[in-house]
């Protein structure tokens, strides 16, 4: 917000007088998540690599997630300004993988039940080349 303050003269001294003009904000550009994604996930004793897809578009995101032999069909993925939540039901419970990044790169932590850990994700670039974010 713009602050103009104009003083007013008044008989017992000054008096800051204000007047506010609104600003424009800027929305932040939200992330298009559908891609594929390299993953590497740490724990406090196991480091494994992995990928990721979605698919589908705003509202119906979809995909897998497969890290080792392990392979989920994602349940949902929230997508925002420089965010992406991604969560996948695996046989011991819910997967939660919380990330940031530019669009391209990302880094985070996971959660599932009491277990946690570090995970980066980075996006490839899409067949033929080109940007995306």
């Amino acid at each position: 917000m713009v602050v103009r303050c104009f003083p007013f003269v008044l008989i017992a001294g000054w008096l800051p007088g204000c007047a506010t003009s609104p600003v424009v904000a800027t929305e932040e550009r939200i992330l298009d998540p559908v891609g594929t994604y390299d993953l590497s996930m740490s724990s406090v004793t196991l480091v494994s690599d992995g990928t990721m897809v979605i698919r589908g578009e705003p509202g119906n995101y979809r995909g897998t997630f497969s890290v080792g032999v392990l392979s989920v069909a994602i349940a949902g993925v929230e997508a925002g300004a420089g965010v992406l939540n991604v969560h996948a039901d695996l046989p011991q419970g819910r997967i939660i993988l919380r990330l940031t990044g530019d669009g391209f790169r990302f880094a985070g932590n996971w959660l599932l039940g009491a277990q946690r850990g570090t995970i980066t994700a980075e996006k490839r670039p899409p067949p033929g080349g080109g940007g995306g974010g």
